[in-house]
C-alpha cells in the first residue's frame, strides 16, 4: 500500500558487514553534525550527518554489535573541555573475548582518514575474558572538596565507565586511564544490555543491569569515585536484553525503572526498593527485545514486540492503552525514538522492523502516519535515532541510512 506521507532515503554509507549497532549523533565545534557507528566487520564510520560524507574509517579488533558513547570532559586553566568516546567489540566463538575502546574526538580543523591523524585518536583498549555486545555506559561523577586557606569550595570531576559481558561481569573503569575500578560477577549470568545510569536523591549517581539468562536479575549499583557497591537485586524469571528505562512517576515523583523481557511481560519496578509494582503481558505474548521509549505529554510509554506489534503503556498502571499490529513475519527488535511530527497532533513514534519498514505511528493513539514506501533491503536491528525531520539507522545489508520526514 501507498502512503500518502512517506519517509524517502537522503543517503546511505556502505559498513563491512551488518550493521546492528545504534547511531550515535555528535555536534562536532568545526565539522558539525556527525554521525558515528559500528559493524559487525569491526570497521567504525563517522560521516556528515548532512550530507553523508565520510570523514573517518578504523577497524577495531572483531565484532561491533553495541553503540558508541560520549563523554565530555572538563577543561581546566591549562588545558580545554575534551570529547571521549567509547565502544565495546567481541571476538569469535572459540576466544569469547571482548575490547573496551576510548578515542579522543580531534578538534583539528584538517584530519586524514587514518589512525594516526583522523578524527578519533586512540587513548586506551582493554582487553577482558567475556564478550562485549552493549554500548559501554559512560558517566560523571562530581564531588565537593575544601580548599586549603580559604571558606570557599570547590568540585572536582570524576568520570567513569562501564561495561557489562557475557561472562556475567559488570566492570568499571576509569574512562581517562583505562585503569579498572571495581568488578562484579554475581549478576545472575550473562550480560547482554547496556547498564542504565541515573541518580538517586540519596545515592547519587546509580546503574541498574540486567541479566539475559532465565534469572533475569535486575540489580541495581551506587557507583563512587573508587568502588560501587550493590544496593538491591530481584529476579525476574526472564532474559532482559534492552536495557531499563528510567523514569518518574507523576503521581509521586518516584522513580522507576520500565523494560519488557523474553517473556512477552513489561515491568515496572520501584528504584528505591526493588519492588515490582506491575506488570503487564503484551497482546501476542511475543518476546520482547525492544527497549521502552517514554511518551511524558501522555505518560505513557511504547515498546516494540517479536511479532512486529509497537504497543503503548501507561506508566502509572501497565495499562494497554493502544497496540499497532506489525507486518506478518516482521519483528521489531531495536527502541522505539520520538520524533516532533506537524502533520498530527501529537508526536510520532518511530521505528524499524526486520522486514526493512521504517514506521511512524501518533503517540497518543497508534494511528499510522508515515512510513518508508519501499522497505530498506535490509532488515533493522538497530535502533533508529531522531534529529529534527531526520532519522538514522543501520541495517543488516551492511549499511547506514538517512532518512526524511
Amino acid at each position: 500500500k501507498t502512503y500518502d506521507h512517506t519517509i524517502e532515503v537522503e543517503w546511505r554509507n556502505r559498513l563491512l558487514m551488518c550493521v546492528d549497532a545504534s547511531p550515535l549523533l555528535l555536534q562536532h565545534q568545526i565539522f558539525g553534525g556527525l554521525v558515528f557507528i559500528g559493524s559487525q566487520g569491526g570497521d567504525v564510520l563517522c560521516c556528515r550527518a548532512l550530507s553523508g560524507e565520510v570523514l573517518h574509517r578504523q577497524c577495531l579488533s572483531g565484532k561491533i554489535e553495541g553503540g558508541m558513547s560520549t563523554l565530555q570532559v572538563d577543561g581546566d586553566d591549562s588545558c580545554s573541555s575534551r570529547t571521549l568516546m567509547f565502544v565495546c567489540s567481541y571476538s569469535n566463538e572459540t576466544d569469547m573475548k571482548g575490547r573496551l575502546y576510548a578515542f579522543e574526538v580531534s578538534r583539528k580543523r584538517k584530519i586524514n582518514n587514518d589512525e594516526n591523524n583522523g578524527l578519533l585518536s586512540l587513548l586506551w583498549t582493554r582487553e577482558v575474558p567475556g564478550q562485549l555486545k552493549s554500548s559501554p555506559a559512560c558517566f560523571k561523577i562530581t564531588s565537593t572538596s575544601a580548599v586549603q586557606n580559604s571558606h570557599d569550595d570547590r568540585s572536582i570531576s570524576y568520570y567513569g565507565v562501564l561495561t557489562t559481558g557475557y561472562d556475567g561481569v559488570l566492570r568499571y573503569f576509569d574512562a581517562i586511564s583505562g585503569v579498572t575500578i571495581a568488578t562484579c560477577s554475581d549478576l545472575g549470568g550473562a550480560l547482554h544490555a547496556q547498564a542504565s545510569l541515573f541518580q538517586h536523591n540519596d545515592s547519587g549517581t546509580c546503574a541498574l543491569v540486567a541479566s539475559s539468562t532465565w534469572t533475569g536479575r535486575l540489580s541495581c549499583f551506587q557507583l563512587k569515585k573508587s568502588s560501587m557497591a550493590r544496593l538491591w537485586f530481584v529476579d525476574l524469571w526472564a532474559p532482559v536484553y534492552a536495557s531499563p528505562t528510567v523514569c518518574s512517576r507523576k503521581s509521586n515523583g518516584r522513580s522507576v525503572a520500565i523494560f519488557g523481557a523474553v517473556d512477552g511481560v513489561v515491568r515496572s519496578i520501584d528504584l528505591d526498593a526493588g519492588i515490582e509494582l506491575w506488570k503487564t503481558s503484551t497482546s501476542s505474548n511475543k518476546p520482547i527485545f525492544s527497549g521502552c521509549t517514554l511518551i511524558r505529554e501522555t505518560d505513557a510509554v511504547v515498546v516494540g514486540c517479536h511479532d512486529g506489534s509497537m504497543s503503548c503503556l501507561s506508566l502509572e498502571t501497565g495499562t494497554i492503552l493502544w497496540v499497532h499490529r506489525g507486518e506478518l513475519g516482521s519483528a521489531v527488535l531495536g527502541t522505539p525514538a520520538l520524533i516532533i511530527d506537524v502533520s498530527s497532533d501529537s508526536d510520532g513514534v518511530v521505528f524499524g522492523s526486520t522486514s526493512g519498514d521504517i514506521i511512524c505511528l501518533a503517540s497518543d493513539n497508534g494511528k499510522l502516519l508515515k512510513r518508508t514506501q519501499i522497505p530498506l533491503d535490509g532488515e533493522i536491528f538497530s535502533s533508529p535515532v531522531v534529529n529534527g525531520r531526520s532519522v538514522f539507522v543501520g541495517t543488516r545489508d551492511s549499511y547506514l541510512y538517512k532518512l526524511s520526514f
